[in-house]
């Protein structure tokens, strides 16, 4: 039987703190150079990495850190796209 993280304990929580953390990195990040976003997008993905494993397990884990970065880079975009729109 396989349960949906959002059912799972504390699964909720974790959703919603990844959803934050994607909105907050991709603001601060917007407006400098994808490569220097990803280094430091890397360095705070290695350390969260070990709470994700605990969670869900390593497979998991590692699917769920490419969709997160992916998505902080995806933000970072239309943030940029807006101010630029603005401009």
């Amino acid at each position: 039987m396989t349960v949906m993280l959002k059912d799972a304990p504390g699964g909720a929580e974790l959703i919603g703190s990844l959803t934050n953390a994607i909105e907050t990195l991709a603001l601060l990040y917007s407006g400098t150079s994808d490569d220097a976003a990803r280094e430091h997008l890397q360095t705070y993905i290695t350390r969260i990495e070990p709470g994700i494993v605990e969670a869900v397990g390593s497979d998991t884990a590692a699917k769920m850190l490419d969709i997160f970065r992916r998505a902080v880079i995806g933000e970072k975009h239309a943030i940029e796209r807006g101010i630029a729109s603005r401009q």
